[in-house]
């Protein structure tokens, strides 16, 4: 599981992909082109869920193309399990 760790900084926020893919593929797309997120994580393999699963799918493949986030690599004995994107 993934903890998040944001000690009193109240302006920082997460929101769920959960609601995030029920958008729709364009939504998905113009959230990657527009920046909106700082950073994004998201699990490196399947979800089980087939929607959840499509949706990662457009997300990955808009964060791949884009140029406003870049892939970071992420420490620790988890190695392969998180991707995480940063805006630029």
């Amino acid at each position: 599981m993934l903890s998040y760790r944001t000690g009193d900084r109240a302006d920082i926020t997460w929101d769920s992909t959960f609601g995030f893919y029920s958008n729709g593929e364009a939504a998905i797309e113009q959230a990657v082109a527009d920046g909106t997120y700082a950073a994004i994580v998201l699990p490196s393999g399947p979800s089980g869920d087939p929607a959840q699963d499509a949706g990662q799918a457009v997300l990955r493949r808009a964060l791949a193309s884009s140029e406003r986030y870049e892939a970071l690599t992420v420490p620790g004995n988890q190695a392969g399990t998180w991707l995480v994107y940063a805006r630029r």
